[in-house]
């Protein structure tokens, strides 16, 4: 899941909203949960350059911190196509 919010993100913060591949992905998993826990993430894009995107993202259970991630990406020239 993590991945996923970051590389939107990125795509969110990349003004030509290219493709991108992963180049590494941490996650330091802080505290246990129960199962059907509801967990919110939240994912922000710290930089986008002319060829890597960083990104980072926390998963809290309430108020409680349970993981932290780092995503760093590679990305290309190609752009997102969206059709109508």
């Amino acid at each position: 899941m993590v991945d996923l919010f970051t590389t939107l993100a990125i795509i969110v913060a990349d003004r030509n909203s290219r493709l991108s591949s992963s180049v590494d992905l941490s996650l330091s998993y802080l505290a246990a949960t129960d199962p059907g826990e509801e967990m919110t993430i939240s994912a922000v894009c710290n930089k986008v350059g002319r060829s890597m995107a960083f990104a980072t993202a926390e998963v809290r259970v309430g108020d409680r911190l349970v993981v932290t991630a780092k995503h760093t990406k590679f990305v290309t020239d190609r752009t997102i196509e969206i059709a109508d």
